[in-house]
C-alpha cells in the first residue's frame, strides 16, 4: 500500500508540469484549422469557468437560495434523498442466483487473472476519449497519452497491484459530482443533472478489465441481452420489443408486455 500511494503521488506531480499546456489545449474546440491558442482562448477559457458555477437556485420548497452554502446544501439534500439506497430481500437475491446464470467457461479463466501487459494498459488509454473533465486528482486522459514513454513502467506496476492484490485508494473509487443544465431556463434543482467524475487511472483500469471479458461476453450473457456484446448495441433489444408487439398485433393475439 505505500508503494502503490509513493508511485501514485509521482503521477500527481509528473502531471503538474503538463496541466498548463493541456488547459489551453482543452479549449481546442474554440480554435479554427490551423490556429494557435491565444490571449484570447485563454480569456474565453476563463470566463467559461466563472460563469460554470451556480449562483443561485429555487429548491424543492420553492426557495429562492442565493448564497453559496445554501446552495450547496439544497443540492446535497435533493440528491440524497433522489439517490438513496434501495432496500432488497434476501429472498429475491437467492431467487435470482438460482437462474440458470452461465458462468465464465474454464478456459478463459487464466485469461481474466494473470497481470495486465503494457499492450493492454496502452489499448485502455488510448481508447479514451479525449477532452474529458478529470476526477478529484486533476490528472486528464492526455497527460497519460502525452507522457506515456515517462510514466508507462510506474503506470504499469500502479495497475498490477490494482488488479492482482485489490489494493485500491479510498481516493481512486470517490468521484467529484457536478450538475450540468439539463433543460433550460435552470431555476430549480430539477433542471440540473449530476454527473460524478471519476479519476482517469480508474477509468483505465476499469477498460482495461472490459477490454478481456469482451471477448466472453457472448458465452455467459442471455441471447436477448444485447448492450455491451461485441456486435450487438442496446438498439436490437428495442428492435426485438418492437418486432413482438407487431407480430402480436398481426396475429390478433393477446399479449402483455412487461419491463
Amino acid at each position: 500500500m505505500v508503494r502503490l500511494k509513493r508511485l501514485n503521488a509521482q503521477l500527481v506531480r509528473l502531471s503538474s508540469s503538463y496541466r498548463q499546456r493541456l488547459l489551453v489545449d482543452s479549449a481546442g474546440h474554440d480554435l479554427i484549422a490551423g490556429e494557435h491558442p491565444s490571449l484570447h482562448h485563454l480569456l474565453r477559457n476563463r470566463k467559461r469557468k466563472e460563469n460554470r458555477p451556480i449562483r443561485q437556485v429555487v429548491d424543492d420548497n420553492d426557495e429562492r437560495q442565493t448564497t453559496s452554502m445554501t446552495v450547496l446544501t439544497d443540492f446535497a439534500a435533493h440528491f440524497r434523498q433522489s439517490f438513496q439506497s434501495i432496500e432488497s430481500q434476501d429472498q429475491c437475491a437467492e431467487q435470482l442466483l438460482e437462474c440458470e446464470l452461465r458462468s465464465i467457461p474454464p478456459g478463459y479463466v487464466d485469461s481474466l487473472i494473470h497481470p495486465l501487459t503494457l499492450d493492454e494498459l496502452w489499448r485502455a488509454v488510448a481508447q479514451g476519449k479525449p477532452r474529458k473533465a478529470p476526477g478529484t486528482e486533476g490528472i486528464c486522459l492526455e497527460f497519460y497519452r502525452a507522457a506515456w514513454d515517462v510514466i508507462k513502467d510506474d503506470l504499469f506496476q500502479i495497475m498490477n497491484c490494482m488488479v492482482l492484490n485489490g489494493l485500491i485508494l479510498d481516493r481512486q473509487v470517490q468521484g467529484q459530482t457536478v450538475c450540468t443544465p439539463e433543460k433550460p431556463p435552470t431555476t430549480t434543482i430539477g433542471d440540473y443533472r449530476a454527473l460524478t467524475l471519476l479519476n482517469v487511472d480508474y477509468k483505465i483500469l476499469a477498460r482495461g478489465i472490459a477490454n478481456r471479458l469482451k471477448p466472453i461476453l457472448p458465452e455467459i450473457m442471455h441471447p436477448q441481452q444485447h448492450c455491451g456484446v461485441p456486435g450487438t448495441t442496446v438498439f436490437d433489444a428495442v428492435a426485438t420489443i418492437r418486432d413482438a408487439i407487431a407480430y402480436a398485433d398481426s396475429r390478433k393475439i393477446r399479449s402483455a408486455l412487461s419491463l
